[in-house]
């Protein structure tokens, strides 16, 4: 009887021959991209290593991040608030001459404010001896009133929510005192308004003062003659609830922005916000440890309010009357509007904030070197044609 011859192992071995011709073929179709990514992985290496050795001769780029908010006990020493040079130094600064756009910095509004140079001569009528301020010993806060950027319901809220005494802090008051020099444990902090925004306003706010409350100010005759004697004849509501009245109050207002040199804010809302902070003796701005816009005023004082526990959160309820009696910057002509970003350059500059579209080339702002002021580099406004004349 014949045996039948079993194939199963011979089939067996045939089968793992085939299984592995078929994986060295697939290993040597992957063989080039596997030879490429660790190529790509070893030029990575070798380019961070480089990167690495670099960073520790090339210089940082400018960026400053903002500290977060603390208690002034916990956030300021005795010897940092003696000490001029930690507050007003940046971790990086350009060259002596360096020109960018205003807003265009990588550093916080406060930063950019610590770094402002206010030409004493150029802005002199802007520079005031006192200044309205809001302190709360109870809290160690104080607060430095820029009218029209919301110092109406600023100084409401500092004195229903942290008890504030309101003052007349003169200069020499403050550098005997203490307050913004950094001698003392107070917190420092002011608001301030888009530049444009905030002349629009302080224009509207200049005639209601002067000419419909019969406050006595010394009006240049130019202004007189380009937009107060037209407008006489109106009451103040009907400039902005009849068309004529509309009319004519954008005729004077473009006029008097159009011929406005700047030198001489003659109604006080007039004067620009950095030269409000300045301090004469020490020909820099008073040192501040808090800068905040308007717009976001009721999320700034609940923090102010977390930061010295206060009891109850304040509310923030604006002040001042929300109606339709506003001019409306958009009705302006361009040039006018081009002509509020140069008047009110310094503002863009030292707050760091970003020029109107229409703005775009018309104010610059460079770094620039005092060393009779400062060893840091300072910021200063400059425009294609200069709005202000020295006198």
């Amino acid at each position: 009887m014949n045996t039948p011859i079993s194939l199963s192992h011979d089939s067996a071995r045939t089968t793992e021959a085939q299984h592995k011709m078929t994986t060295t073929k697939k290993t040597q179709r992957n063989l080039p991209w596997t030879i490429l990514v660790l190529l790509g992985v070893f030029f990575l290496v070798v380019q961070s290593l480089k990167g690495f050795q670099g960073s520790q001769s090339r210089p940082r780029s400018l960026s400053i991040i903002d500290i977060p908010y603390k208690h002034p006990s916990e956030q300021y020493n005795q010897t940092t608030a003696t000490n001029e040079t930690n507050y007003y130094a940046t971790p990086d600064i350009p060259r002596h001459g360096d020109v960018f756009a205003p807003g265009s910095l990588s550093i916080s509004r406060l930063n950019a404010y610590k770094k402002c140079f206010v030409d004493p001569t150029k802005y002199a009528k802007h520079i005031r001896d006192r200044r309205i301020c809001e302190i709360s010993t109870k809290y160690n806060l104080t607060y430095f009133m820029i009218a029209k950027a919301g110092s109406s319901t600023c100084r409401h809220v500092m004195k229903k929510f942290f008890e504030a005494t309101e003052t007349k802090c003169q200069n020499e008051q403050l550098n005997s005192l203490g307050l913004g020099t950094r001698n003392d444990s107070m917190f420092h902090f002011t608001f301030v308004r888009e530049p444009s925004s905030r002349f629009l306003s302080s224009y509207q706010e200049a005639i209601k003062k002067s000419f419909y409350n019969n406050h006595e100010i010394a009006i240049p005759q130019q202004y007189v003659d380009s937009f107060l004697t037209p407008i006489k004849r109106f009451k103040y509501g009907e400039l902005f609830n009849t068309a004529l009245g509309q009319r004519i109050f954008q005729q004077t207002t473009e006029n008097f922005i159009m011929t406005y040199d700047g030198n001489i804010p003659f109604e006080g809302h007039l004067r620009l916000q950095l030269p409000r902070l300045y301090n004469p003796q020490s020909k820099r701005t008073f040192p501040l440890e808090g800068i905040y816009d308007t717009k976001t005023m009721e999320q700034d004082f609940h923090q102010i309010a977390k930061m010295v526990s206060t009891k109850q959160s304040p509310e923030v309820i604006h002040a001042y009357d929300k109606g339709s009696k506003r001019i409306d910057m958009v009705s302006l002509s361009f040039d006018v509007r081009r002509k509020i970003c140069e008047l009110t350059a310094i503002d863009y500059c030292c707050l760091n904030y970003e020029l109107p579209l229409e703005c775009k080339g018309v104010v610059q702002c460079q770094w620039i070197h005092k060393p009779e002021i400062s060893e840091e580099l300072l910021i200063e406004p400059i425009t294609p044609s200069p709005t202000f004349h020295n006198q």
